[in-house]
Order: C-alpha cells, then sequence, then structure tokens
C-alpha cells in the first residue's frame, strides 16, 4: 500500500464542504501533488475582477498582512490584465509576483513559492508557469517543482 499523508483539503473542496466535512484529506505524494496542480490552473483560470494594480492597492492598505487580502470578494483568481502586455516579457515580473500572491493567500499546502513565466501563448491566451516550493503535510515538507498551464482568455 502506499503511503498516506493527511494534508489540508483543496480550497476549492473546502469553499464547497458543509460544516460536518472535513478539511483535511489523505493523500499519497503524487495525489497531492496532482491536487495541487489542478487546483493552481482552476485559481489561474478564474478570473480576478481586480486589476493588477488594484491588487498592489491592496497589498499597501493591508499593511504587508497579506491574510487580510483572502476576504476580499473578487479577489481570487487571475488578476485582470488589461494593462498589461502580456507579450512583453518585461512585464512579466510583476506577474510573477501576483501569481506568487494568490498562491500564498488561496494554496496553503504549498508554501515558499516561486512563480517563473515560462512561455506565454497569445494565440490561445495560454501561460506555461513553473511553480517551485514545497509541499507541507502534517509530517512531510518536500521541495518540488512543476508545471501548471492556465487559459487567461
Amino acid at each position: 500500500m502506499k503511503k498516506q499523508f493527511v494534508a489540508i483539503a483543496p480550497f476549492f473542496d473546502q469553499l464547497t464542504a458543509n460544516a460536518e466535512q472535513a478539511t483535511k484529506i489523505l493523500f499519497t505524494f503524487n495525489e497531492l501533488l496532482e491536487s495541487i496542480q489542478k487546483e493552481l490552473t482552476e485559481i489561474f483560470e478564474t478570473r480576478s475582477s481586480f486589476s493588477i494594480h488594484e491588487v498592489d492597492e491592496f497589498l499597501q492598505k493591508a499593511d504587508e498582512d497579506e491574510t487580510k487580502l483572502a476576504g476580499i470578494p473578487g479577489l481570487l483568481g487571475f488578476p485582470v490584465t488589461e494593462n498589461i502586455f502580456i507579450e512583453d516579457t518585461a512585464s512579466w515580473g510583476k506577474l510573477e509576483e501576483k501569481c506568487e500572491l494568490i498562491i500564498r493567500l488561496f494554496e496553503p499546502r504549498l508554501q515558499g513559492v516561486k512563480v517563473k513565466i515560462e512561455e506565454f501563448a497569445p494565440k490561445n491566451q495560454t501561460l506555461i508557469l513553473k511553480i517551485e516550493g514545497s509541499v507541507v503535510t502534517e509530517k512531510v515538507r518536500e521541495q518540488v517543482s512543476f508545471t501548471v498551464q492556465a487559459n487567461i482568455k
């Protein structure tokens, strides 16, 4: 039998759970990693109702306590990018920082996150993101690196 770990349930599962449902779940490590990848794809394919500049303003008002941002309706998801030209790689740094913020706020199973945009496909509006960080369970912390493909139309 494959070794299983207790981990925090995926974010969207927690949102839809009723009071009796657990917020933790048993996973093998590969299942946990697949769950995180799937969750991040869903989060990045969700549109935030805020622009990247508005997110910056929220951060300034939160006095660097990002946890205050988690309760703001409409923040979940990829920021509106009307003022960022994704084809221009010079703007990728700011977008990578916002992706890291989104992961910190909405995917607690992954910590110490670094995001790098590896590619943007303008024809189908798809970003390929390389994600690095530590997967955390009750007893295990393991460094991981994987890619997520997100359609940002």
